[in-house]
């Protein structure tokens, strides 16, 4: 090597870090009171909270399986009370889904959920999910849910595609990431539109297999950084008769803000615990 090199360049600087915690809430349900069972809810959910654990360091995720509604209510409004700072929330839902033309909304059904039910007070709203999630006091959230008709409950609520906001060089998914760390990152995606969407065979529904194979490639991914976009364009892969995916920002969703999960333990760094 010819000439000399600087004290910068024999003596780099550590490669940042991604400080934060990362924490998970899947709820799913296969069996029901009054709706008929379904075969792999609470199967994607536990395959999904391993990947989370082992893979990305999160948190041990928590699990809601076969829940009443008043359970699932507590559970998401509990999210509210917890501390959090420069950090991931995760949040799956799987199970019965459905909508409400004439109100334009949608739910979620619950153990519990009567089919006989007008005012439908025994679901779960997707606008009282939407106002929760929005009062939990964190900078990133990932809303996923795979429910029929999640996705056009969702679109009544929230307008944008965040999708052409967020951009990155090649190999530059950290630098990115590490720019727009304090933007607040609000988004969902859902296995379909106004769709019903199958439940599946062999363990898995459609879209959460595909799921898993975005959360999977992290291992692969040559920074080890798997963003909502990377999530989203594996879910795209689903194929028919299952429906495209619908995505979206949530309230509170800044430009060009992202989602990310961190496979390499070099760049995850937790936070001292806080008293």
């Amino acid at each position: 090597m010819r000439g000399t090199q600087t004290y910068a360049q024999q003596n780099p600087a550590p490669r940042a870090a991604l400080t934060g915690k990362y924490r998970a809430l899947l709820i799913a349900t296969n069996d029901y009171e009054e709706w008929d069972s379904l075969k792999n809810p609470v199967s994607d959910a536990e395959a999904i909270a391993q990947e989370l654990e082992s893979r990305y360091g999160f948190e041990k995720p928590k699990l809601l399986l076969n829940k009443t509604k008043r359970e699932m209510s507590t559970a998401i409004a509990d999210l509210k009370t917890q501390q959090f700072g420069h950090d991931e929330l995760f949040i799956f839902i799987a199970g019965h889904g459905t909508y409400e033309k004439v109100t334009h909304t949608g739910f979620l059904v619950a153990k519990d959920s009567e089919k006989n039910d007008p005012g439908y007070d025994t679901y779960y709203s997707l606008p009282d999910l939407l106002r929760n999630v929005g009062a939990v006091p964190v900078n990133h959230v990932l809303v996923v849910i795979d429910a029929c008709q999640a996705g056009e409950g969702f679109a009544q609520l929230t307008r944008g595609d965040p999708k052409g906001d967020i951009t990155y060089k090649p190999g530059g998914k950290l630098d990115g990431l590490l720019e727009k760390k304090d933007r607040k990152s609000k988004l969902w995606i859902t296995s379909g539109g106004d769709d019903y969407v199958p439940d599946g065979e062999d363990g898995h529904s459609p879209f959460a297999y595909q799921l898993l194979r975005g959360l999977a490639s992290g291992g692969s991914d040559p920074e080890g950084i798997v963003t909502f976009l990377d999530l989203l364009g594996y879910a795209n892969r689903v194929h028919s008769p299952a429906p495209q995916p619908a995505y979206g920002p949530l309230p509170g969703n800044a430009p060009g803000a992202d989602f990310w999960l961190i496979a390499n333990p070099a760049l995850r760094v937790r936070p001292a615990d806080r008293r």
